[in-house]
């Protein structure tokens, strides 16, 4: 799981909107605190950014990062979902929302069309394709085998 949350917030850092060098800076560094454990240091990092521009989509997507991390995943994906509405073509926005959305039971179909858009911009993204598999065999959907092809 940790695992996971670590490599969203890289492909958050990697495919988002960040604009200003010192943010992306200030983004980065929270994505290394992030990394070693230090939550506290890492979502300083990410309010410091918020409050120059709320905006920023990396940001918020790592700030959504932040509250699964907490055990709040219906504030965690009321900002993905805000984000992937505001930037529907942002990879990173579709797969942290569609991720999310796959830890509830009653979201998972939600969470296989999200992911299914998330890989159309990035079609050979390994995790998104893992996660579509998984969905679409708990879902028993037929077309799940052209993922597992990729």
């Amino acid at each position: 799981m940790r695992n996971l949350m670590i490599l969203s917030a890289l492909l958050i850092l990697c495919c988002g909107c960040g604009k200003k060098e010192s943010d992306n800076t200030k983004l980065n560094n929270a994505v290394k605190e992030f990394a070693n454990g230090d939550f506290a240091r890492a979502e300083s990092l990410i309010n410091e950014v918020l409050k120059n521009n709320p905006d920023n989509s990396s940001a918020r997507l790592l700030q959504a990062l932040k509250y699964e991390k907490d055990g709040d995943l219906d504030k965690a994906l009321d900002i993905a979902s805000a984000v992937s509405a505001e930037y529907p073509d942002s990879f990173a926005a579709l797969y942290t929302k569609g991720r999310l959305q796959a830890q509830r039971p009653l979201h998972r179909r939600n969470a296989y069309e999200t992911l299914t858009e998330a890989n159309l911009r990035e079609p050979s993204n390994v995790s998104t394709l893992i996660l579509l598999c998984n969905l679409g065999t708990e879902l028993k959907y037929k077309n799940v085998l052209q993922y597992i092809n990729q």
